[in-house]
Formats: structure tokens, sequence, C-alpha cells
């Protein structure tokens, strides 16, 4: 990175050396050159005439030319250093603010979820989906499209160890989604909703006012008995928070 600054000096400099070199002997020789035919001038004085009329206005191009380059050079440069500045400022939660829900939701076609009714759903075959598709959760519909759960690969873990544990001669690939649901009622309540018109700030503010929440899902009005339209989760926040 060093290198490369010095090599970036030291390039700079030449364009300026060539820049000031070449128009100081343009104006020199273009002087020299006036001077000699007016020097040579008849005594009409054309001559003189001629140089003036031909001459200011060339070295007034000129110096405007120059003036402009380095001018607008640094004027672009003071721009630029503004923006990096402002983009520096912008925090999180600013861009947080800034980001719609719907922009950065899982959209309902898709996620991946199940509907109610539950009971012929075995936790072994969940298991097997959610490992097959990367997921780590698994949102819970009704009938209508409302979310009345989300389960995390955690929870199922958790639940087969402690039924092993109080049951041993349990058979996992009997039990059902249902029967963790019965449970364990408590993870109807870890997830929160926004509307549509909502930004990723406000699904933020949710998911902190709810323990344990990691999940948001979004709907029309932001009502519960309504049709979930996509998903945000945290990690989705996460992302979308860095500057």
């Amino acid at each position: 990175m060093a290198y490369d600054d010095n090599l970036a000096r030291r390039g700079q400099s030449l364009r300026d050396t060539l820049a000031i070199g070449i128009t100081l002997t343009s104006i020199i020789g273009v002087i020299i050159l006036s001077l000699i035919v007016i020097m040579k001038d008849d005594e009409d004085g054309s001559n003189i005439n001629m140089v003036f009329t031909a001459v200011l206005p060339l070295m007034g191009s000129w110096i405007g030319t120059v003036l402009a380059y380095y001018f607008s050079k640094d004027n672009f440069e003071a721009a630029t250093r503004s923006v990096s500045e402002m983009a520096k400022n912008v925090t999180p939660q600013e861009k947080l603010k800034s980001t719609a829900v719907k922009d950065k939701m899982i959209k309902r076609e898709q996620m991946f979820y199940k509907k109610a009714p539950l009971g012929g759903l075995m936790l072994v075959d969940i298991l097997d989906e959610l490992n097959s598709g990367e997921w780590s959760r698994l949102p819970i519909l009704n009938n209508s499209g409302h979310i009345e759960s989300v389960i995390h690969r955690s929870d199922i873990d958790r639940y087969m160890a402690e039924r092993l544990r109080r049951y041993p001669a349990t058979d996992l690939s009997a039990l059902t989604l249902q029967d963790m649901l019965n449970e364990y009622s408590d993870l109807e309540s870890h997830f929160g909703v926004v509307s549509e018109k909502s930004t990723l700030a406000d699904a933020k503010s949710v998911m902190d006012k709810v323990p344990n929440c990691k999940d948001v899902f979004v709907t029309q009005n932001g009502n519960l008995n309504e049709e979930v339209m996509g998903w945000v989760t945290n990690a989705i926040i996460v992302a979308n928070a860095q500057v």
C-alpha cells in the first residue's frame, strides 16, 4: 500500500512538472515570437494589431484552462473526502432506518415452513429437512397463513435430549412436532410482527422487546391475525446493519 501511494505521488509530481513546464515554455515562446513580429512591424502597425488580436485570446484561454484544471481537481477531491466522511459517520441504526423490510425479508414463497395440523409431522423428518436446506428454524403457520410459532433446530435437539433423559426407552423416530409443542408452549411467543411498510429498525425494535426473539414476520398491517408476507431474521438485521 505504501509503495502504491509513493508511486501515485511520483506520477502526480511528474504530471504537475510537465503541465507547468509546457505551459511556461509555450507562453515564453509566444511572447518571444510576438516581440519579434512587433519589432519587425510595418509602419502601419498591422503586425502589432495582429499580435494583440491573436495572442491575447490564446494566452487567456491557456490560463483559464490551467486554472480550471487545478481548481476543479481540488474541488473534486474535497467533495470526495466530504462524501467519505459522511459515509463513515452513518451509524448502524441509521442504516436500518433507511432499509425497508420488504426489500430484505425472506418472501413467503421462499420460506421453509409448515402448516397446521402438525400431528403427522415427525421430528426426525423435520430435522432432515432443516439439515438438507441449511435452515436453522421452522415457522409454523395455521391454515389461514397466520404465524403461530417458530421452532429452532436447537429446540428440537433440546426436546429430544430431555425426552431421552427422562424416558431412556423413548423411540425418537415416533415423536411428532405436535408432541414437542405440547410441552414447549412458550415457543409460540418468541417472535414479533411488523407491517410491510416498516423498516429494519422497526423490526429490530420489536425483536428487542420480545424475550429470546430472533424472528419477525411481516404482514400487511403488522397484526398477528393477518397472512404472513415475509420473514426477517436476526441474521438479516445484523447483515444490513454493517457500515
